[in-house]
């Protein structure tokens, strides 16, 4: 798997929730007028068994270090059962590497290469359907064709899951949040050197419901924590930044306020060198973007950013239009419970939005991706949508890239 970024994740997983997936992969390019000078090309990605899709879950890309195009994990429901399945690509020709056998319901997947030997491996958690049973589960990934169970960890649900190198011995660790048989937990797993796990102690807040990361917040070269979500210890949405001091976290005081169902992504929007936060979520009933300068030391202000304000959706940083610096996608609902999907595009720190048209602002929302789905070497980027037949269905917009001036079709 290709190294770690500096911002704790890794540079070539992209994760977001929830999602349909389709067998059968069928692309319908068209060039719209309100298209022609946009950065943007629409194309309509149905995933699944039939031609309506199957609702819920996530999903999770990895592309592993030599290899042309991604790999995707993903977890979904009806309203029976669950599925969680592995795909491989080509060109958005995906193809089943293997059905996990899981019937889960509020999973999360995320990839790390737990044994050391190049490739991803999974982590899944979630509630096994019909018996409210949270499960934590590792698959050693077999040369991309076979994937083992090979530890189960405490149980959770609902929460998020992340790798990094925590303890800084050169392998994957492990975070988790979420819902245990206990209540609302917050988990840290030691890679012990041989792709097996051991719990540490560690004193951090329990979550669920929310995001936990991996970010080297203050320059100091290791991993610091963030958790954001709704906790047992207090009533209201919490955000806590846990500085990493030679493996004890230190809680930081907080200037931003917690938000309900929260999203977190880091990314240098300002290229001070330093990773900034940005957050979406909901505020009582209304919905709130939250961008955070990072100033220092574990210091961060509030930015008037300009953001839509969304929540119920996804927040990603990326270089969209290649010129250097981190643009932003955000997703989800507006306060007015009006779905939304929108770029903004980078210009000195100021971020100016990139226009659609109303075919898609109008129709589309949930959650999403940034990534090179097509192996063109820019970043695509991957939502889903509600269809007026059957609701979460995926849709793919194609970089287009930018020439003379204006962004335009290829």
């Amino acid at each position: 798997m290709k190294s770690q970024s500096k911002f704790g994740q890794s540079k070539n997983q992209f994760v977001f929730k929830p999602f349909a997936f389709l067998v059968m992969v069928v692309l319908m390019g068209f060039t719209p007028e309100f298209l022609q000078a946009q950065l943007f090309e629409m194309s309509s990605v149905t995933l699944g068994t039939t031609n309506k899709g199957l609702p819920g879950g996530e999903f999770a890309f990895v592309q592993d270090a030599g290899e042309d195009f991604p790999m995707v994990a993903i977890a979904g429901h009806n309203v029976t059962k669950g599925f969680v399945r592995v795909y491989s690509q080509q060109f958005l020709n995906f193809h089943v590497v293997q059905d996990l056998g899981l019937s889960l319901r509020d999973a999360r997947l995320a990839w790390g290469d737990i044994d050391g030997d190049g490739d991803s491996d999974l982590l899944v958690t979630g509630s096994v359907y019909g018996k409210d049973l949270p499960v934590s589960l590792l698959y050693r990934n077999d040369n991309g064709s076979e994937f083992v169970r090979i530890q189960r960890l405490k149980g959770v649900s609902g929460g998020s899951a992340a790798f990094g190198d925590i303890d800084q011995d050169g392998d994957q660790d492990i975070l988790l949040t979420g819902k245990g048989i206990a209540g609302d937990a917050t988990l840290l797993y030691r890679n012990q050197g041989d792709g097996y796990y051991a719990e540490m102690s560690h004193g951090l807040m329990g979550i669920s419901q929310g995001s936990a990361s991996l970010a080297d917040l203050d320059g100091d070269g290791d991993l610091d924590i963030v958790l954001a979500g709704k906790s047992d210890r207090v009533k209201d949405a919490v955000m806590q930044i846990y500085q990493n001091d030679e493996g004890a976290f230190l809680p930081m005081e907080m200037k931003a306020e917690g938000l309900a169902f929260p999203t977190i992504a880091f990314g240098d929007y300002d290229g001070d060198g330093d990773a900034d936060i940005l957050m979406t979520g909901r505020k009582g009933a209304d919905a709130e973007t939250v961008l955070l300068e990072n100033e220092g030391h574990l210091s961060f202000v509030k930015v008037e950013s300009g953001l839509a304000q969304v929540a119920h959706g996804n927040a990603s940083f990326g270089d969209v239009d290649q010129d250097g610096d981190q643009d932003i996608l955000l997703t989800g609902k507006n306060s007015a419970g009006e779905h939304m999907v929108q770029i903004y595009l980078n210009d000195e720190g100021t971020f100016e939005p990139v226009e659609f048209g109303d075919d898609v602002s109008a129709h589309f929302a949930g959650t999403s991706a940034l990534v090179d789905t097509n192996a063109d070497g820019d970043l695509d980027v991957v939502f889903v949508k509600d269809s007026p037949d059957y609701p979460r269905l995926a849709t793919l917009m194609n970089n287009s890239g930018y020439s003379e001036g204006t962004f335009g079709m290829k």
